[in-house]
C-alpha cells in the first residue's frame, strides 16, 4: 500500500504512533458496522420449538349400497413455533468497549497535555469533571465507599496532565500517550485488586457511560456536517462548469431525504425510504477523519501542528465509534433511539447551516469553477464559528421541540439497563432493581422490559410479565417483542388477545 505523502514529512515515531491510532480507530469501525448489522444479536436469539402430532385424517370416502365409508390413516403433523429466548448479555461487548474507552480516552489527554495554557485549562476542567462522574465510591476501593478514592485518582491524572504541560514540554506525543495508557492500566490494576464491589472492572466500564454518550454526542456536533462537505469534492469533481449546479442538486436531494426521515420520525408521514441515522454517523465518521488535514486552519491557535490534529480526531472517532458499537451489541435499543435521533436532528441542523455558510463564502468562487474544497475551511464573509454557532441552535431547536427530556429519561434508562445486565449475567437478584429502574424512566425500553418479563416468569407471576410483555410493544414493536407475547397468551389460553397480538405483528 503506498505511503500517503503527507506521512512521508513525519518521523519515523510519529508514523508508527499514526498506524498504531488508525488501526484502533479502523477496529472500532468495523466493529460498529458488524454490530449495526447483526443488531440484535448476540442479546436477543431464537429458539424453534416442535411438536409431533399424530391425527386421523380422511383418505378415501366411497358409497356402497346407500352407505358412506370412510377411510382413515394416521397422519404425522410436525408443528413448529417460534420463541424468543432468554436474554443472553453480552459481557464481551462490555469489555472490549471498556479498553477502546481507555486508548481513546489516554489518546485526548495526550493531545491536551501540549495545547496552549487557556484552552489546557479548560480541558483540564473537562477531564476532571469526566473523571469526577465514574461513581469511583460504588466500587469501594479498599473496602472505602466515600468520595476519597476518586479524588486521589482524580489528583493523580491531573497531576500527569500538568507535569507534562509545564516540565516535561519537551516529551514526545508518543511518550505522553504510553504514560497515560500505562496510568490507565494502574488504575484498572488498582481496582481490580482492592475493590470490595463484585465485578469491579466491569462496572467501571459502565460507569464510564454516561462520560462516553456526551464525548459521543460531542463529537457528532463536531462530524455532523461532513456529508454536505464532501459533496463539495464530488461536485467539482464531476463537473468542471456546472459545479454550483451539481452542488446544490446533490445537496437538496441529500436534505430532502433528511427532511422526510425526520418527518417520518414524529408521525407527520409514511416514509420507508429513510437513511438509516447510524450508517449516516458512521460515513461521517470516516469521511471527517479522512479529510481532517483541510481543518488546520481552524486550529491553528490550538494545536502546534497538523499531526496533532489528526491523533486527536483518531482518538476522539475510537472513543466515540466504541460507545456506538456497545450500545448495539449490548442491543440497548432505548439509547440507540436517543442516539439516531439525535443524529438525524444535527445533521439537519447543520446541513441546512452549511449551504448558507457556502452561500456566504464561496458562491463566486463556485461560479467561476474554483477549487472551494481547498480554502473551504478559510471562510471571507461568514466566520465557522457563526456557521457552528447557527448549526448548534437549529439543533438545539429540534431538540427542545421534540421534548429535550425524553432523551435524558432514554439515557438514563440505558445505563440502568447496562447495569441490570452486569448483574443479569451473575444471577444477581440487583438485577431485577435496575431492570425496574430502567422501566421507569422509560416504560417501552424493550430490553428491560423482556428482561423483567423473563424475570417475573421465572417467579410464576404471570400478570407481570403479561403487563411487561406488552410495555415491551408499545413503542416501535419487533417480531421478537410480539413473538414473547403471543407465547404468554398461547400458554395461558387467552385466544381473543392472541389473535389481536399477531394481527398487530402482521
Amino acid at each position: 500500500m503506498r505511503t500517503p505523502e503527507f506521512l512521508k514529512l513525519w518521523s519515523v515515531g510519529y508514523r508508527n504512533l499514526f498506524y498504531f491510532l488508525a488501526a484502533i480507530f479502523a477496529i472500532s469501525l468495523v466493529g460498529v458496522v458488524v454490530c449495526y448489522f447483526i443488531y440484535p444479536w448476540p442479546v436477543f436469539t431464537w429458539q424453534q420449538l416442535q411438536e409431533l402430532q399424530v391425527q386421523d385424517l380422511p383418505l378415501y370416502a366411497f358409497e356402497r349400497g346407500g352407505l358412506e365409508f370412510t377411510l382413515f390413516g394416521e397422519n404425522y403433523l410436525l408443528f413448529e413455533r417460534w420463541l424468543g429466548n432468554v436474554i443472553c448479555p453480552n459481557l464481551l461487548a462490555l469489555d472490549l468497549y471498556f479498553i477502546f474507552f481507555a486508548l481513546g480516552f489516554a489518546t485526548l489527554l495526550a493531545v491536551l497535555s501540549t495545547i496552549p495554557r487557556f484552552w489546557f485549562y479548560v480541558g483540564a476542567m473537562l477531564t476532571a469533571f469526566i473523571l469526577a462522574v465514574f461513581r469511583w465510591n460504588l466500587l469501594q476501593l479498599a473496602g472505602n465507599d466515600s468520595s476519597i478514592p476518586g479524588l486521589i485518582i482524580l489528583a493523580i491524572f491531573l497531576g500527569a496532565l500538568c507535569y507534562f504541560q509545564f516540565f516535561a514540554t519537551s516529551a514526545s506525543l508518543r511518550r505522553r500517550l504510553f504514560a497515560f495508557v500505562v496510568l490507565c492500566l494502574t488504575v484498572a490494576v488498582v481496582v481490580y485488586l482492592t475493590a470490595s464491589a463484585p465485578m469491579p472492572l466491569r462496572l467501571l466500564a459502565i460507569n464510564t457511560l454516561p462520560a462516553a454518550i456526551v464525548l459521543f454526542i460531542v463529537f457528532l456536533i463536531v462530524i455532523s456536517h461532513q456529508v454536505m462537505a464532501s459533496f463539495v469534492s464530488l461536485a467539482m469533481a464531476s463537473s468542471k462548469t456546472h459545479s454550483l449546479g451539481q452542488y446544490l442538486i446533490i445537496s437538496t436531494i441529500y436534505l430532502l431525504n433528511l427532511w422526510l426521515a425526520y418527518w417520518n420520525r414524529i408521525g407527520w408521514m409514511d416514509w420507508d425510504y429513510t437513511i438509516p441515522p447510524m450508517l449516516l454517523f458512521i460515513v461521517s465518521a470516516v469521511l471527517t477523519v479522512w479529510t481532517i488535514r483541510q481543518r488546520m486552519a481552524l486550529y491553528e491557535s490550538i494545536l502546534k501542528s497538523e499531526v496533532l490534529l489528526i491523533y486527536f480526531m483518531l482518538g476522539f472517532g475510537t472513543l466515540a465509534l466504541s460507545t456506538a458499537a456497545f450500545f448495539l451489541s449490548s442491543a440497548n435499543d432505548i439509547v440507540l433511539l436517543s442516539f439516531n435521533d439525535l443524529i438525524l436532528y444535527a445533521h439537519i441542523g447543520y446541513g441546512m447551516m452549511f449551504l448558507v455558510y457556502i452561500a456566504s463564502n464561496f458562491l463566486g468562487m463556485f461560479e467561476k469553477n474554483l477549487s472551494v474544497a481547498k480554502v473551504l475551511y478559510k471562510p471571507t464573509f461568514m466566520p465557522y464559528f457563526s456557521y457552528r454557532f447557527a448549526g448548534l441552535i437549529f439543533t438545539l431547536a429540534f431538540v427542545f421541540y421534540n421534548n429535550w427530556t425524553t432523551h435524558l429519561n432514554h439515557f438514563s434508562s440505558g445505563y440502568y439497563t447496562a447495569l441490570g445486565d452486569l448483574y443479569f449475567a451473575e444471577n444477581s437478584i440487583h438485577s431485577l432493581t435496575y431492570f425496574k429502574r430502567a422501566h421507569v424512566y422509560s416504560p417501552y425500553n424493550q430490553h428491560a422490559a423482556t428482561a423483567l418479563a423473563a424475570l417475573e416468569r421465572a417467579g410464576d407471576n404471570y400478570q407481570k410479565e403479561k403487563r411487561y410483555s406488552l410495555d415491551a410493544n408499545q413503542f416501535q414493536a419487533t417480531e421478537f417483542t410480539i413473538l414473547n407475547t403471543d407465547n404468554i397468551y398461547v400458554v395461558s389460553g387467552d385466544a381473543y388477545q392472541d389473535i389481536q397480538i399477531l394481527r398487530k405483528g402482521k
